[in-house]
Formats: C-alpha cells, structure tokens, sequence
C-alpha cells in the first residue's frame, strides 16, 4: 500500500510539473501574439482593422488567462497558491466577455448582448475579488 502511494504521489508530482511547463511553453508565443495585436491596433490602421485587432488581443488575453489558470492549478497541488484581493471594473469585464462571444453567437444566427443596469450598485464604488498572486 505504501508502495502505491509513492507511485501515486509522484505521478502527481510529474503532471503538476507537466502542467507547469506546458503553461509557460504556450505563455510565450501568446504573449507575441499579443504584442503584435497592440502593434497593429495603433492610429495609423483603420477603424475595422483597430476593431479586429482589439477582438484578437482580447482573445489572446483570455487564452492567457486560461493558462495562467492551469498554472494555477499546478501550484495548488505544489502547496505554492496564495489568493490576493483586488480591485476590477464589472462592467469591463462584462464587456469583454460579451466582444468574445458575440462574433461566435453571430456566425450561428444569434444575437449576445449584456444590458447593464449602471443604478444598482454605484459602478463608481471599487468591486473587489480575489485572484492568484502573480509571480
């Protein structure tokens, strides 16, 4: 039995490992990905191509998101995860969520949209949220 769980526990061990490297292999090039965009978004582009490049950045940055999550996951099982609280605008976030998934729901003949009442709460007032110590 003692036997099992060592193999066990460094099974686990390897795939936090895994995931850690996986994360920071994919980090890189997305992190270009997104630079390039900025690029691209700057004054002397059109409208349009300003627009496309905002919806390519802004899915970069989710992608990003979603690996730093998987990092996170790899510190957790390491016992390296510490949660901070910070501020965040909802009504950005809300946004963004809706610019990512309204060109999809398009393409299927839907419409995504978000209405937000701005009168409840005061958007003026900080919201606060926890989230993973950056690095």
């Amino acid at each position: 039995m003692s036997e099992a769980r060592d193999k066990a526990d460094e099974a686990s061990k390897l795939k936090s490992d895994f995931l850690a490297n996986m994360s920071h292999e994919i980090r890189t090039p997305m992190n270009g990905v997104i630079g390039m965009t900025i690029s691209c978004s700057r004054p002397a582009s059109t409208f349009a191509s300003a627009d496309y490049a905002q919806t390519v950045r802004n899915s970069g940055e989710a992608l990003l998101t979603i690996i730093d999550d998987i990092l996170d996951f790899s510190k957790i099982e390491a016992g390296k995860f510490d949660i901070e609280d910070i501020e965040f605008d909802l009504p950005t976030v809300i946004d963004d969520v809706v610019g990512l998934l309204a060109g999809p729901a398009q393409t299927k003949g839907l419409e995504f949209i978000a209405v937000i009442e701005r009168a409840i709460p005061p958007w003026s007032a900080a919201i606060r949220g926890g989230c993973a110590k950056s690095d």
